[in-house]
């Protein structure tokens, strides 16, 4: 009651020619004044809510995001270091120069696309 009576004081005490009682005027303009401010406080406090309730969607949908990240970089690590092995498998048969491994590596390996061709073929 004492914020009203202050509110009162601030927005609704406007002096009149004689200078100590508030017109009749200036009271209803402050309470429609008052209300509208009210309506304005109630509108705002709806929007910071759903401001609100889309920052928790959105903090929600984000750690969902990091968490399929981390899945997808610890996929493509392990995909990395397979590749990395395979790498320096082919490195070490290519360095051995072995003639007859090399010839029969190449041979089982057109061996298998042939196959593949064929059965994908009929």
């Amino acid at each position: 009651m004492q914020n009203r009576t202050n509110r009162g004081l601030l927005f609704g005490a406007r002096a009149t020619a004689g200078g100590d009682l508030p017109s009749a005027g200036a009271s209803g303009e402050s309470d429609a004044l008052e209300q509208d401010n009210q309506r304005a406080i109630e509108a705002l406090r709806g929007s910071a809510g759903s401001m609100k309730d889309i920052a928790i969607h959105i903090d929600a949908d984000v750690a969902d995001h990091n968490r399929l990240l981390d899945r997808m970089d610890k996929r493509f690590d392990s995909a990395n270091s397979l590749l990395a092995q395979t790498s320096h498998l082919l490195h070490q048969l290519v360095a051995d120069r072995s003639s007859s491994r090399m010839c029969l590596l190449v041979a089982a390996f057109f061996a298998a696309l042939a196959l593949a061709y064929y059965l994908l073929r009929h």
